[in-house]
């Protein structure tokens, strides 16, 4: 027989485990509740006003609305409130969550920031290229040469390691947008990873607005590489020496 406390831990955890999507029903739930509750409440409000209009032959103030119906919406103000609870909480614990992963992800991005140095300390910058080439060359053949963006710039076709696009473009035109927003860089301290994209004629991305280039890291360092994508077509890799980080707060 299940005892009651491992019932009640169980229980628990479940909701823990569920609690932002319990609380985006509970908050669903009681805007329909509120509505119902309203719209129930209102003809009960409206003979109340005509019986006391009717009594005294007179349109009461809006003082002596208030005063003749305000119980009448007890459970809409209750409903109400309860919903805005909900909401508030849950938006408190999804703003905590989100916290949450960004500090982890600044830590395992510092992490591998300072692995990376140590292994080009001792091996060399090119032995860091070499591993960095290799795997943007695997994801770019497990990436499907199917939708190619034509940037109106160049026929070389090309791949970026971020998004995970294929595009029509020049080299040289990308090194020289590069080059450019360094500069800018140079005056503004950060770059986002969507102007990247806007000046090379690729369309911008949700990612793309959230990570960037600081000027704490360095220049934009654009690294090319070569490869065959899964069809055997020629491809080049635009990657950089310096990844693309979350905007600073």
């Amino acid at each position: 027989m299940i005892s009651s406390g491992l019932i009640f831990a169980s229980a628990r955890k479940f909701v823990i485990k569920n609690q932002t999507q319990l609380l985006t029903g509970a908050s669903l739930f009681g805007l329909v509740a509120t509505t119902v509750a309203a719209v129930q409440a209102t003809p009960k409000a409206i003979e109340i006003i005509q019986a006391q209009t009717n009594l005294n032959n007179e349109k009461p103030t809006p003082i002596e609305i208030v005063q003749a119906t305000w119980q009448c919406y007890i459970p809409t103000v209750i409903m109400g409130g309860l919903t805005a609870a909900s909401i508030i909480f849950n938006h408190s614990i999804n703003v905590k969550r989100v916290a949450a992963l960004a500090s982890a992800y600044t830590i395992t991005e510092d992490r591998l920031r300072n692995y990376k140095k140590r292994i080009m300390a001792r091996h060399g910058r090119k032995e860091i290229q070499a591993v960095d080439d290799e795997i943007a060359g695997e994801k770019m053949q497990e990436t499907p040469l199917v939708d190619i963006v034509n940037t109106g710039t160049g026929d070389t076709l090309c791949y970026d390691a971020y998004s995970g696009r294929y595009f029509n473009g020049d080299i040289e035109l990308i090194k020289r947008a590069l080059n450019n927003l360094g500069r800018v860089l140079l005056s503004e301290d950060w770059v986002s990873l969507n102007s990247v994209y806007s000046d090379i004629g690729l369309p911008t991305t949700k990612l793309g607005e959230m990570v960037g280039f600081h000027i704490d890291d360095g220049q934009i360092e654009p690294r090319f590489s070569s490869h065959l994508t899964k069809e055997d077509k020629p491809c080049v890799v635009l990657d950089f020496y310096i990844e693309p980080k979350y905007m600073p707060l």
